[in-house]
């Protein structure tokens, strides 16, 4: 009669055998949902990355299926193992994460650089116009800045956007991106010019004027006006030594909010 420690082992041998089998076997579709179980139960991996495994590993299977459907041939399973596979998903997927993460990181600190503290506009007529930008600059760089490009625009509560424009800053002009900087940045014939003439208000209604006096009435409309809407962004660092940092859109389902 055999022992039960020994039938517990001998269940418990070709179970592992059965599972160690088939991530070694060729990928076919066949197999697909038992390593797609294994998958996700690898305490090893990240809900992501066994996201990310199982995808890839379908959508491979899927496309060589289709392929051969069409072709009105039948299935044969694929040349790379499961095992296989996964090793080059894996490594792919770190790689991919790492540079993502990265991608944040700057992002971030491109977003840190500049603040938008205070603007103001002035109009020759419906065709000339200047917008004057007060930023605080926080550098936080161990490298020495020669110039960022940044993105101003203005977008309402509606999510109108009026205009999106670029502007190079310099040292000559920002010094060493510290502390507080006036940008003026004259426009001619555009969207801005035509933003500032048509919907930027400068003059307060008669109770704000009696309130404050009418100079300072009109200068506050004309701030929370444009405060409101107004953004302004970085889009690159160039430093004196060449290297540089440029924003990145970052637009990866599986990369996990948390990351950092």
């Amino acid at each position: 009669m055999r022992s039960p420690i020994l039938s517990i082992f001998l269940i418990s041998f070709v179970f592992l055998v059965s599972c160690t089998s088939t991530i070694d076997k060729k990928m076919n579709i066949e197999d697909f949902d038992e390593v797609k179980s294994q998958i996700k139960t690898n305490s090893e991996y990240s809900e992501m990355e066994k996201a990310y495994l199982i995808d890839n590993i379908s959508s491979d299977l899927m496309s060589s299926a289709v392929e051969l459907a069409l072709q009105g041939k039948e299935v044969p399973a694929m040349s790379i193992t499961f095992k296989d596979r996964i090793n080059e998903l894996t490594a792919e997927f770190k790689d991919k994460r790492d540079k993502l993460v990265e991608a944040k990181k700057n992002n971030k600190k491109l977003s840190d650089l500049i603040t938008l503290t205070d603007a103001k506009t002035f109009a020759t007529d419906k065709y000339n116009g200047s917008l004057s930008l007060t930023v605080e600059f926080d550098n936080k760089f161990k490298k020495a800045i020669h110039y960022v490009v940044v993105e101003y625009k203005y977008i309402d509560d509606y999510d109108s956007k009026y205009f999106e424009e670029t502007t190079k800053i310099t040292d000559q002009v920002a010094k060493s991106f510290d502390g507080q900087v006036v940008l003026g940045v004259r426009h001619q014939y555009d969207k801005v010019s035509s933003f500032i003439w048509k919907k930027v208000p400068t003059s307060a209604r008669k109770s704000l004027k009696d309130e404050l006096g009418e100079e300072v009435a009109n200068r506050k409309v004309e701030r929370d006006f444009l405060m409101k809407g107004l953004k302004i962004e970085t889009k690159l660092i160039v430093f004196k030594n060449k290297t540089e940092i440029a924003f990145e859109e970052i637009d990866w389902k599986y990369l996990d909010k948390n990351d950092k």
